[in-house]
């Protein structure tokens, strides 16, 4: 079989799952053909150019008012118009977030708002709010020691991908980030610690620390679980805090797409002394994430597969 062929082939069977290739492709259908990572041409990338992470101001905490729409793949989560958690675009029809916002019982009043700036005044021909179809919280997610700490949102209908709405990059399972990498957690929560909530979208750069330094006795004392990572400063200062909860931790990669390598999850008071944020490590649940969108589709895979099969052994 020629290359040529192999190419056609990816192409049918991929015009049959009826997802285009550059935008939410659904990896569990084409795991042979295509390769792990997305493949979509434009996830992380921004229309708008975000802010530098200049001067320190008393947003997220310590950190800066982003520039409005730069991060297309931040949703805010609502209820009755009340902003209660942040959560990450990262397909079409799918936004992740903390399983500890997720409340059984109250899925079906939750509203997705995508493209937003402001927390409580809506961006016209900019915002998208859309309902939530069904919700997938980790089966064995513990509100006590908060492991597993993720939850998936299907929306109710497809997000529209434009300048303000786009999907994050997701990970590898074996992406790492070495002690040092810098990311940046975005989200609408409460800043320094108090319950005066922000009015627009913040930004701040905080580290991966090494999760031994930030299991010992002096910073959080054993309580980080294998799918958790720490980020932020031993003298405190910035951090994420109450709010941002669910929201996105991202880094730049090489190829300039931001990739989502965590969701804000708990930590010991806000930006305080040894005492980092805590995030889900999200490339540990890379292919929880994956399956849960496979088993949403209602496409048949196996009669797609045997019917790729079929062509390349009419072809061979």
């Amino acid at each position: 079989m020629l290359i040529n062929d192999v190419t056609v082939l990816v192409a049918v069977v991929t015009s049959m799952l009826g997802e285009s290739p550059l935008y939410g492709v659904n990896p569990c259908c084409v795991v042979r053909l295509l390769p792990s990572r997305q493949t979509t041409a434009s996830c992380g990338i921004q229309a708008i150019t975000p802010r530098a992470p200049a001067d320190p101001s008393t947003a997220i905490v310590g950190g800066v008012p982003a520039n409005p729409h730069s991060w297309p793949w931040a949703a805010q989560l609502k209820i009755q118009d009340y902003h209660f958690c942040g959560a990450t675009l990262i397909h079409p029809e799918w936004v992740l977030t903390a399983a500890h916002c997720i409340s059984e019982g109250y899925s079906s009043e939750i509203q997705v708002h995508l493209g937003s700036h402001w927390m409580n005044e809506i961006d016209f021909g900019k915002e998208q709010q859309i309902g939530v179809g069904s919700v997938v919280q980790h089966e064995f997610y513990d509100s006590t020691t908060l492991e597993n700490d993720i939850a998936m949102l299907k929306l109710a209908e497809p997000a529209t991908s434009t300048d303000y709405v786009n999907i994050a990059c997701l990970p590898d399972s074996t992406t790492y980030y070495n002690p040092g990498t810098e990311g940046v957690v975005v989200g609408w929560g409460e800043d320094n610690g108090t319950s005066v909530d922000n009015t627009v979208l913040n930004q701040v750069v905080v580290p991966v620390i090494d999760v031994d330094i930030c299991n010992n006795t002096q910073t959080m004392n054993g309580t980080i679980e294998d799918g958790m990572f720490c980020a932020g400063y031993a003298e405190g200062g910035k951090d994420s805090c109450q709010g941002d909860s669910g929201g996105p931790y991202q880094v730049l990669r090489g190829d300039g797409a931001w990739e989502l390598y965590g969701v804000v999850s708990w930590g010991f008071g806000c930006a305080e002394p040894n005492s980092p944020g805590v995030y889900t490590h999200v490339p540990t649940y890379i292919d929880w994430i994956y399956e849960n969108i496979a088993a949403s589709s209602n496409v048949n895979v196996p009669s797609l597969l045997m019917l790729s099969v079929m062509i390349v052994w009419q072809f061979w």
